[in-house]
């Protein structure tokens, strides 16, 4: 599993890091990766309180801080994962969705702006705000899937973002602002 973005309390890294404790307790392999730097100098408490967390849950085997990583290298992270998840509240569409769909990977999010985005896969694509228990059976459906099934969705997500937020997209929206 991968996640991706600036560490940061409105990112909710605490569900995913309970739900990961939730999958090893029923003995299920789980290994997630936490791409990210801090936000800015006064979180860096909170990112040491989640690793404290991690620390405290024994998952130091199951739990990674990559840390800051070049936005040229992402790609390489997500390609080495089977799913993404997303536990960000901003209330908008978080790039690093999007940014996994283009990838084909499958995802995770309880940011509501990416209900719609998710199509007819948002039932078993988006879970609960905050409900770690809620995530942990999601992952585990996922993680059950066939591969067929997998590379079903993975290319439907990639096709969404090719065919609904793509720069020609964005550019008309942006004109549209503008002619207002």
């Amino acid at each position: 599993i991968i996640t991706i973005g600036r560490i940061s309390p409105i990112k909710d890294y605490e569900t995913l890091i309970d739900a990961v404790k939730l999958l090893k307790n029923d003995n299920l392999e789980v290994h997630l990766d936490i791409v990210g730097g801090i936000g800015r100098s006064d979180q860096n408490n909170y990112l040491e309180n989640l690793k404290q967390k991690v620390k405290d849950e024994n998952l130091e085997g199951n739990i990674n801080f990559i840390g800051a990583v070049p936005n040229r290298e992402i790609i390489d992270y997500l390609h080495s994962a089977d799913l993404f998840v997303n536990t960000s509240q901003t209330g908008s569409l978080d790039k690093a969705i999007l940014e996994a769909m283009s990838c084909g990977l499958l995802v995770l999010s309880s940011n509501d702006s990416s209900r719609k985005v998710f199509g007819g896969y948002q039932d078993k694509l988006f879970f609960k705000a905050k409900d770690s228990l809620d995530l942990s059976k999601k992952i585990l459906e996922l993680s059950r899937l066939s591969d067929s099934k997998k590379d079903k969705i993975g290319s439907r997500l990639r096709t969404i973002v090719e065919e609904d937020h793509n720069l020609r997209n964005l550019i008309v929206k942006i004109l549209n602002v503008y002619r207002k």
